[in-house]
């Protein structure tokens, strides 16, 4: 629970104060702030939700909800209440950020307000088939640090891709993390300059990512059914 609070809360903030103490560059300062927005994202989102869903399923919790009434609000509630600590997150680092970091924000406020949907949807797809697919916490933390330095290695958050090898431009393309980051560019500073490509990209991680959650959920499903199926019948 203490890592878990610390890849949530500390990690940007201990970040966001780095890049102010040693960078000058406002060039740099530029491409850095939306890929901190973008890893924020992921990381509250990676870190919370997959570690959360396993400890309900670890502890029966949503088992005892589905003998006693629905897991339908449990988990509404619960990922209503992650969107909104979210945001408030969110608006934290990127004011903190500007400010840290002097910086004067050219915001394009379709743009961003199209990123923090996608961002969130996206996301929150992940981190919910990587929580139903593992069953213990312990697992769920380890998949979700796996996921997250994965997707940092291949997004090009801390240094272009433009200007790395030919491999990981390559691999960068299958990261959702890479587009994101993108599409904050273009939201906070107006230098995104493949909008469509990127909504495309995206678009097609969010039905891959929902069609993987409902195929999960839709197995669960089956599995409480011949469950209960089989209790009926040896109660009989």
């Amino acid at each position: 629970m203490t890592q878990l609070m610390f890849w949530d809360w500390f990690f940007p903030l201990i970040m966001i104060l780095a890049f102010s103490l040693f960078i000058k560059s406002q060039e740099f300062s530029q491409f850095i702030l939306p890929g901190l927005v973008s890893l924020f994202f992921l990381q509250s989102i990676i870190f919370s939700l997959p570690y959360r869903l396993a400890q309900f399923n670890e502890q029966g919790i949503l088992s005892l909800i589905r003998q006693k009434g629905s897991s339908v609000k449990l988990l509404s509630g619960f990922y209503l209440s992650r969107v909104v600590i979210l945001t408030v997150q969110i608006v934290l680092v990127i004011v903190l950020g500007a400010l840290s970091l002097g910086l004067t924000l050219q915001v394009n406020w379709g743009v961003l307000v199209l990123s923090f949907g996608l961002s969130m949807f996206v996301f929150l797809l992940l981190a919910t088939f990587c929580g139903w697919i593992v069953k213990k916490q312990n697992a769920a933390l380890g998949l979700s640090q796996a996921i997250y330095f994965l997707l940092i290695g291949t997004s090009g958050v801390f240094y272009p891709i433009d200007k790395s090898s030919g491999l990981l431009q390559i691999l960068s393309r299958f990261s959702p993390l890479y587009y994101i980051n993108n599409l904050w560019t273009e939201a906070l500073f107006k230098q995104g300059a493949r909008l469509s490509g990127d909504l495309g990209a995206l678009g097609i991680f969010l039905i891959l990512f929902l069609l993987g959650v409902a195929w999960l959920i839709k197995g669960k499903k089956k599995k409480g059914v011949r469950k209960y199926a089989g209790v009926a019948q040896v109660g009989e």
